[in-house]
């Protein structure tokens, strides 16, 4: 969010290499490239009159800081899926509403899935310090007050157990491959166990499509309803699907 405040809404190479191990834990050892490259893209962009989302964030920011008062009146402000927002996102939706205070944000960084966006609850305090002094120092007559108490959700109504075991293991492996990427958090609670899920070691295309239709083999398609879906690895593995469950709802991770 820095960035917002530089010239040209961009930070000098020195500022970005300082930048603490936990604030941007991506392309830790290697940040002079990164912003070698990161310089290359400016300049094609520049070249081609082409502009991107960091660009209306610091002309929004810049034409926000030469109003006296805001011209509306947002007295509260929630927002959900907050762990998919930049910094910069945030510092300036809380530049938007008459009191930052009265901001409500929930989200859940396990779940992010914004390429290049490692948000941490951690630092979303950092924004609200770096708002209360921008207030000391502005024309701004609110006192921004940094959250005393963060509060963990982990009481899940929407899975059961089996699913959020399953999740959390994942989870597990990603806190000890890149701890610094986002919130430890307790294990998500399930109200009941539900079914245990169904393995298939090998099996053809043709007896996955008989298993699938149960009873009704050759009287009609596979029907996926509401509940139903296949996942696959990426749009590729989406192209190559077979014909016996191309009526199916498929989906990447991604999506």
């Amino acid at each position: 969010f820095e960035a917002l405040s530089c010239l040209h809404g961009r930070l000098m190479e020195e500022q970005y290499i300082k930048l603490g191990r936990k604030r941007a834990p991506n392309f830790q050892g290697d940040r002079k490239e990164v912003y070698r490259l990161f310089c290359i893209y400016q300049q094609i962009k520049s070249q081609r009159g082409y502009f991107d989302e960091e660009d209306v964030l610091y002309n929004l920011s810049q034409r926000l800081s030469k109003l006296d008062e805001l011209p509306w009146s947002i007295h509260e402000l929630y927002g959900d899926e907050i762990q998919d927002f930049t910094q910069a996102e945030l510092a300036l939706l809380m530049r938007t509403i008459n009191d930052p205070n009265s901001m409500f944000l929930t989200g859940d960084t396990a779940q992010s899935i914004m390429k290049g966006v490692s948000f941490r609850f951690s630092d979303l305090r950092s924004l609200f310090h770096y708002a209360s002094k921008n207030c000391a120092n502005g024309k701004k007559y609110c006192v921004v007050r940094k959250p005393k108490k963060i509060y963990q959700l982990y009481q899940n109504y929407r899975s059961h157990s089996g699913i959020l075991r399953l999740a959390s293991g994942v989870v597990d492996l990603l806190q000890y491959y890149f701890p610094e990427s986002f919130d430890r958090l307790p294990r998500d609670c399930g109200l009941f166990d539900g079914p245990k899920p169904t393995v298939l070691e090998s099996c053809s295309i043709s007896d996955l499509a008989i298993l699938l239709k149960g009873n009704k083999r050759k009287t009609q398609p596979i029907e996926f309803g509401a509940h139903q879906v296949i996942l696959v690895a990426n749009e590729m593995a989406k192209d190559k699907i077979p014909e016996e469950l191309s009526l199916a709802l498929v989906l990447t991770i991604y999506e």
